[in-house]
């Protein structure tokens, strides 16, 4: 499932579908000039896989080596269970929220 971030200033979030359990996830993105890393080691779009349970800080380094960091913080969905009743069979359901 794909999940669309927000961008503000240099921190970008996003809410993570219900039902993810794997916070090891592989980012898609673009870089035009230089760079990218997290914590020394380069990440290459579609395959460097993170792990997202913690915030996690992009350093973005450009051809003339200054740096720009970003950090991604991605927080689960909020769900609530859903309990069915049967009373005298006729279903019905309640929903906490």
């Amino acid at each position: 499932a794909d999940i669309v971030c927000e961008i503000d200033g240099y921190t970008i979030k996003g809410t993570l579908p219900a039902g993810i359990r794997d916070f090891h996830l592989v980012p898609s993105f673009s870089c035009m000039e230089g760079k990218v890393t997290v914590n020394g080691k380069e990440q290459i779009s579609e395959r460097t896989s993170n792990n997202f349970i913690e915030p996690v800080v992009y350093r973005v380094t450009l051809d003339d080596n200054s740096t720009v960091d970003y950090t991604v913080e991605l927080t689960r969905a909020q769900t609530f269970p859903t309990i069915y009743i049967n009373i005298d069979n006729d279903y019905g359901y309640y929903k906490q929220s």
